[in-house]
């Protein structure tokens, strides 16, 4: 019943709904590909394997990002209050985030592009879960982000109101 298809990097969900019914609400919009595994046995899980582009984004404040020291895997301030860190999949996606968020908090902030295969530490796995405000999965970092995982660090524009229109493409 599961498609194969070439991947570089696969993540596992799982969800019960306790009465035998798999069906799973995630709307992947976003560049994934998708099968559907069923373990008839457990009845109650379903597996859906993930495959997608190995680049994810966090939104970080240029102060905090170039004060943390280099030496130490990145956790933005908000960490110790939500237990997690937000990222987000896929450009455009990005955009809405930061301005539906931030387009009315001022400052300069820098794109953080991380590649998840080079989490290597297991004490951050990476969970994908469902925004209420977007109805879409977004990856979530549970610990720290590994300096060699940052494989980018890109400057964010906004335009004279606040409005996220893109970031520069160099580092």
């Amino acid at each position: 019943m599961a498609a194969n298809y070439p991947i570089r990097n696969e993540l596992i969900c799982h969800s019960s709904s306790g009465n035998g019914d798999y069906t799973n609400n995630y709307k992947m919009n976003l560049l994934f590909f998708i099968s559907i595994s069923f373990r008839k046995k457990e009845k109650k899980t379903s597996s859906v394997h993930v495959a997608h582009m190995s680049l994810i984004y966090h939104l970080a404040p240029s102060t905090r990002w170039y004060s943390w020291p280099e030496n130490e895997p990145y956790l933005p301030a908000e960490y110790d209050k939500d237990g997690f860190i937000h990222c987000t999949s896929g450009d455009e996606l990005m955009i809405k985030v930061a301005n539906h968020y931030y387009r009315n908090v001022p400052g300069d902030y820098v794109l953080l592009v991380i590649d998840m295969q080079k989490l290597i530490d297991p004490a951050s796995p990476i969970k994908w879960e469902t925004s209420p405000v977007f109805a879409l999965p977004f990856p979530h970092i549970y610990g720290p982000i590994d300096r060699q995982a940052i494989v980018g660090v890109r400057p964010i524009q906004r335009s004279d109101d606040g409005t996220f229109v893109g970031w520069s493409t160099s580092n």
